[in-house]
């Protein structure tokens, strides 16, 4: 169950910036077992969890048309001042009304620089 979470995160990051946290989630989640903070069943049940989350995520994101794919739309978006305000709009187009206005644009900063230093 792990190395398919690990899978999904690490192949689709790029497209889908949610995976971030699902992501270290789960290692935080192994690193509590590997130092025996949780049991086999816990991490099972946590890792469990992860999964459901990962689906629901998966699902909302199809269902409200989410733009994970405007960092593949734009693979230059890092270099290109063109590319990477056609993602900012994306991403303020994909949260207006789905977070309070005044948090749109922190929100969005933090979505890209989490999405750039990931990428590194």
């Amino acid at each position: 169950m792990l190395k398919a979470l690990r899978n999904i995160v690490t192949d689709d990051l790029a497209d889908n910036p949610y995976l971030i946290s699902i992501g270290e989630r789960a290692k935080a989640i192994v690193l509590l077992f590997q130092e025996r903070q949780l049991t086999t069943q816990e991490t099972l049940h946590q890792l469990e969890e992860l999964v459901r989350e990962l689906r629901q995520a998966q699902q909302e994101r199809a269902e409200k048309d989410m733009p994970g794919e405007a960092f593949a739309r734009h693979p230059h978006w890092k270099i290109s001042e063109r590319h990477a305000c056609e993602v900012q709009r994306e991403l303020w187009r994909a949260l207006i009304g789905a977070v309070p206005d005044e948090d749109i644009a922190s929100l969005v900063d933090r979505v890209l620089k989490i999405i750039a230093g990931a990428e590194r």
